[in-house]
């Protein structure tokens, strides 16, 4: 979606898992694209989506943290190959653990890929556990968002007896290392 205001343009993308608001100089998109929502192929949808007032949470996050967008990134990266003991019909992307909020690596990747065009560090404010995840650029309207997914409980008939899907910071980094 775009909308075209004085000063900025302002471009959102969602895919319902993750969204991303960019604020971008007013020249940035073509008039003709002030207030179109188009699809992944260019074409006008009807309505107005994404609302995303109705995805941000309105109380005050209980944590917030201060990271690298590199190293969230690199460990995205490692994460997304390591192997969680999974048996093969459960394979799950691997997630990282925001205070009980578990966030899929493969979509935190995609929205840190876009804010690291606007910033080289990124605030991560968590409400609870099932509210989205804000990550928010410091001095700049520019945020993105991801949906937290569910617990996984490991299967103990059929994934490894070491199976493990959610990982904290700290976890990734120490098996990184």
């Amino acid at each position: 979606n775009y909308v075209v205001n004085e000063n900025e343009s302002i471009l959102t993308s969602t895919d319902s898992y993750m969204l991303v608001q960019a604020y971008l100089p007013s020249d940035f998109a073509p008039s003709g694209f002030n207030g179109k929502t188009k699809d992944i192929n260019g074409l006008d949808v009807d309505g107005k989506f994404p609302n995303v007032g109705a995805v941000i949470p309105t109380c005050e996050p209980k944590h917030s943290y201060k990271y690298s967008i590199r190293e969230l990134i690199n460990i995205c990266n490692f994460m997304l190959k390591h192997e969680n003991g999974l048996c093969s019909e459960n394979k799950l992307t691997n997630r990282i653990d925001f205070n009980g909020a578990y966030i899929n690596v493969k979509f935190l990747k995609n929205v840190l890929n876009v804010l690291s065009m606007f910033s080289l560090y990124v605030t991560v404010e968590v409400t609870d556990s099932e509210s989205p995840v804000i990550f928010k650029i410091k001095g700049s309207k520019t945020f993105g968002i991801v949906m937290p997914a569910l617990k996984y409980d490991v299967d103990n008939v059929y994934d490894s007896p070491y199976a493990k899907v959610e990982y904290t910071i700290d976890e990734a980094i120490e098996l990184m290392d």
